[in-house]
């Protein structure tokens, strides 16, 4: 980019791209202009009278004539070269705020895209990790009512197993008099065990059964 630098006791430093720059330079353009303009004139002026001064009446009028033709000349050079200046100073004045103008534009684009990725970025991350946590927290929920599930259904199995045991254990133990129950008449329906069969029938294979019958009969003929 282009840059001049002015350097004055003020300012240490006066850049073209700023707007104190760019005010100096056309100032500084226009003063030297406007010296140049008033030299040119005086300088003309100081011939012009010269040469009226040592040239003849004859010539006088065709040498102020030349003379006024100069200035005019000078002053129209002049006024060119001004317009060219001013020209190209707002040519140059233009074209830098215009790239001025396009670099914010494109910052401040390239600024836009980055925050907007950035947000994406950081919300499609955000979604998944609460996708995930959702996700792990239901399976960890279905896992745990599937262990309790079970941990109940295997502690109703063993409560009814221990209960229908127990009762089988009972109802066996109910289905087995003892020898004074069978003597006295009260085994209530009950079958006799092996001790009662060994008191009446020593003689029989241990393990038999008998029925409440045949060790009432085998209690009478004893007590006969």
């Amino acid at each position: 980019m282009l840059c001049i630098t002015l350097f004055s006791p003020a300012t240490a430093r006066l850049k073209f791209t700023e707007p104190e720059g760019i005010l100096v330079v056309v100032v500084v353009v226009v003063v030297v202009v406007v010296v140049v303009v008033v030299v040119v004139v005086v300088v003309v002026v100081v011939v012009s009278r010269s040469n009226s001064s040592s040239s003849t009446s004859s010539n006088s009028s065709s040498s102020s004539r030349n003379s006024y033709v100069v200035v005019v000349a000078v002053i129209v050079v002049v006024v060119v070269v001004v317009v060219v200046v001013v020209v190209v100073v707002v040519v140059v004045v233009v074209v830098v705020v215009v790239v001025v103008v396009v670099v914010v534009v494109v910052v401040v684009v390239v600024l836009v895209v980055i925050v907007v990725v950035v947000v994406v970025v950081v919300v499609v991350v955000v979604v998944v990790v609460v996708v995930v946590i959702v996700v792990v927290v239901v399976v960890v929920a279905v896992v745990v009512v599937v262990v309790v599930v079970v941990v109940v259904v295997v502690v109703v199995v063993v409560v009814v197993v221990v209960v229908v045991l127990r009762k089988a254990k009972l109802g066996s133990r109910r289905r087995t008099a003892t020898a004074h129950q069978c003597q006295t008449g009260h085994c209530a329906g009950r079958l006799c065990g092996d001790s009662v069969v060994k008191i009446f029938q020593p003689s029989l294979r241990i393990g038999r059964k008998w029925k409440v019958e045949e060790v009432m009969d085998k209690v009478k003929e004893v007590s006969r």
